[in-house]
């Protein structure tokens, strides 16, 4: 099944095309929490806008409630604080170089498992699919929206975040905002910027950034 282009996605503009990448130096992570302008920086089609009067969320596919939630929604489900090590594997245009990006933050928002419950995921539901607002080209194709896939089982880890800030302050458009996924101990390309919907399937998300590039 593929997303659906004409529904969230159309949500926000692209304010930036092309891929990004941000390599800070390592004399930036010299403390046990990495400043903002020492993380690194990586985007696949470019940077993203969206604004929080009219961002939502949708979770929807095989759910017993399908839900859509806007910014102030989120402030009905427990606030939540982690520190995680956020982790790049590398250029994926260049993939046989050994380039990695690392750095140790703190994340705050709503844990995805609190909504989750609220919306009751069928049974048959294998797998989270993650939709980004980004659309764009990426390695001489073009996308109609950034796409991955979680487990149910690792969707309900309550670690992982709607994420909402990031070291103490607000998220920034570069940085995924209104909201992004966070998703600890995996790379951050689970990490879903510009977060626009949550969708649950039998199976493995279609897009080329879950399937190609995973």
């Amino acid at each position: 099944m593929e997303p659906d282009a004409n529904d969230a996605q159309t949500q926000g503009f692209m304010l930036r095309r092309g891929f990004e990448l941000q390599q800070k130096p390592l004399t930036g992570l010299l403390e046990f929490e990495t400043p903002l302008d020492a993380l690194f920086g990586v985007t696949h089609m470019g940077v993203c806008q969206l604004e929080r009067s009219t961002w939502y969320l949708e979770v929807k596919g095989l759910v017993q409630k399908p839900l859509k939630l806007c910014w102030d929604d989120l402030a009905r489900f427990p606030r939540r604080r982690l520190m995680a090590t956020h982790e790049c594997a590398g250029n994926p245009l260049l993939p046989k170089e050994p380039v990695r990006r690392i750095g140790n933050i703190v994340w705050e928002g709503v844990a995805l498992r609190d909504v989750l419950e609220e919306v009751g995921v069928l049974p048959e539901a294998r797998y989270m699919w993650s939709h980004g607002a980004d659309v764009g080209v990426f390695n001489q194709v073009t996308h109609v929206n950034y796409q991955k896939d979680l487990t149910v089982e690792t969707a309900f880890n309550g670690q992982i975040l709607l994420a909402t800030h990031l070291n103490g302050e607000l998220l920034t458009t570069e940085r995924g905002a209104p909201v992004r996924l966070v998703v600890p101990e995996f790379y951050g390309t689970n990490s879903t910027t510009w977060l626009v919907s949550l969708e649950f399937q039998t199976q493995l998300a279609p897009g080329y950034f879950a399937t190609t590039l995973s």
